[in-house]
């Protein structure tokens, strides 16, 4: 299972709070996909943050009460034993991805 910090909870957080811009009744999270692909040296895999609910099987990541990161199975998979973090770059905060 992919680590979360307590920065990048509150960056999950706080995107949620810009994305669903109003009341629900589905609970929405932000699922990460890694979706695998061939590159010429091996396989290497694309991430994206999609908004959606959690699904059976899926891994939940919770922060103050709020599910704020939902990652499937394979991509749990794919990303055991890494840290997602927050890095402060010049474009401003962004998540990043540490093994």
């Amino acid at each position: 299972m992919i680590e979360v910090t307590i920065a990048a909870k509150n960056e999950l957080s706080e995107l949620l709070d810009r994305l669903v811009c109003c009341e629900s009744t589905k609970r929405e999270s932000l699922r990460l996909v890694a979706e695998p692909y061939d590159y010429d040296d091996g396989e290497l895999a694309q991430l994206e943050l999609l908004l959606d609910v959690p699904r059976r099987g899926d891994a939940v990541v919770e922060h103050r009460g709020r599910e704020v990161l939902v990652v499937d199975l394979a991509a749990s998979d794919l990303l055991d034993g890494m840290t997602l973090d927050v890095v402060d770059t010049p474009d401003g905060r962004k998540l990043s991805l540490r093994g």
